[in-house]
């Protein structure tokens, strides 16, 4: 009796097994994954239709195998995104500034187009086309995005609307979004969407090298910064030619002669520990007149504390050219000032945003986070040992 159970309920089970193996509901397991696979495929083209790339050339002076001397034209191939139905096309600034002739690519179709202006505070410059083109990018209204799953769309070797896949990083310091997405320099100016195919933000450069991060305007920026654009023309913004790097100092710089900051709500500020450390002066800048030194260690910006590389950028960026600004500053243990008259900041064609934290060539290359801590450490410790030499 429980020989005939045992195989009875074995038989069951091959049943069962036969059932579920076999059924019209297990072939239908693939079909989630064709939905899955079709609704990408429907979101790729949708986000397709908004990008385009942009052919800009300018003629430069060659020199011949002979020695004659004479003309040849370079090309830039990069990418820009259709703003609305107008004919207005945003790009990276790198892509058009300096350029003789700008053409713009969609659907196998080339149409001339003409720069309305640059935008120096985001990078990113509008174009116009005679004609419709398109579909405009639906604009996301977020502001935080971090950890979000995301796709680039932009020029990638030739194919005008290449996806990449990545993550939102978050918000950077001076209100741009970094990407975790591999981008090439002709990506530039294309945009990140998010999966429901909304703009989160305009590519205008990278960190790092290879594989980079990318840093992108975001997308409810971008109507404010063409309507200014549009009416008044180039929005500029300041430069003094210094790069810098956070440093943290423990234990805290004791200053001799306490300074007072405005919202120091009538604290002395006596002990520094964090600030924005001078890595490189770019020669003949406003920084380089007005004395600032590698190593200097800037903690104020118009009787302003500073604390971050990241807080001196935007300030600087945000100042009017032509006006004098003050920096306080610490250099070998001694509290210093200088007047400082903004310069205005200049894009260089094909030479897109890279981080502010920038490294001149004796310094680590940014793409070395264990390089950039190494070099920091070094910093601290010059520091420390300008301390024990004045006590």
């Amino acid at each position: 009796m429980l020989k005939y159970f045992s195989r009875a309920a074995r038989n069951s089970v091959l049943v069962l097994v036969w059932a579920v193996f076999y059924s019209s509901s297990a072939f239908g397991l693939e079909r989630p994954l064709s939905s899955l696979e079709t609704g990408f495929n429907d979101l790729v083209f949708e986000m397709s239709r908004s990008v385009v790339t942009i052919e800009s050339s300018h003629r430069v002076a060659a020199r011949t195998m002979e020695g004659t001397s004479g003309e040849t034209v370079e090309n830039l191939v990069s990418s820009g995104l259709i703003f609305d139905t107008l004919g207005h096309v945003l790009v990276a600034a790198s892509s058009v500034v300096g350029q003789d002739r700008i053409v713009v690519e969609i659907d196998n179709r080339q149409i001339s187009a003409q720069l309305v202006g640059v935008d120096y505070f985001t990078d990113m410059a509008v174009l116009k086309t005679p004609v419709r083109l398109g579909v405009p990018a639906r604009l996301s209204s977020r502001q935080v995005c971090a950890g979000q799953m995301v796709l680039a769309m932009g020029n990638a070797y030739g194919l005008r609307a290449s996806p990449a896949m990545g993550f939102c990083a978050g918000a950077r310091p001076d209100g741009t979004l970094q990407f975790s997405v591999p981008v090439t320099a002709s990506s530039f100016g294309g945009g990140v969407f998010d999966l429901s195919g909304d703009l989160l933000g305009l590519i205008v450069g990278s960190i790092g090298q290879g594989s980079r991060a990318a840093v992108a305007v975001p997308a409810y920026q971008l109507p404010q910064v063409v309507d200014y654009v549009c009416r008044y023309g180039d929005r500029h913004a300041g430069y003094i030619g210094v790069s810098t790097a956070d440093i943290e100092i423990v234990p805290p710089i004791e200053l001799s002669s306490p300074i007072q900051f405005a919202g120091g709500a009538g604290r002395a500020a006596a002990a520094i520990s964090q600030g924005a450390v001078t890595t490189f002066i770019v020669p003949g800048s406003p920084a380089a007149s007005a004395g600032l030194q590698k190593g200097d260690l800037i903690i104020g910006y118009d009787n302003q504390r500073l604390t971050s590389a990241g807080q001196l950028a935007t300030l600087v960026r945000r100042s009017a050219p032509g006006i004098t600004i003050e920096l306080s500053f610490i250099r070998q243990a001694e509290m210093r000032g200088t007047r400082v008259t903004v310069g205005r900041k200049e894009i260089e064609p094909s030479r897109p945003f890279y981080d502010v934290e920038q490294f001149d060539d004796a310094g680590p290359s940014a793409d070395s986070l264990a390089r950039v801590l190494d070099y920091l450490k070094q910093e601290v410790t010059r520091l420390e040992s300008r301390l024990k030499r004045l006590r």
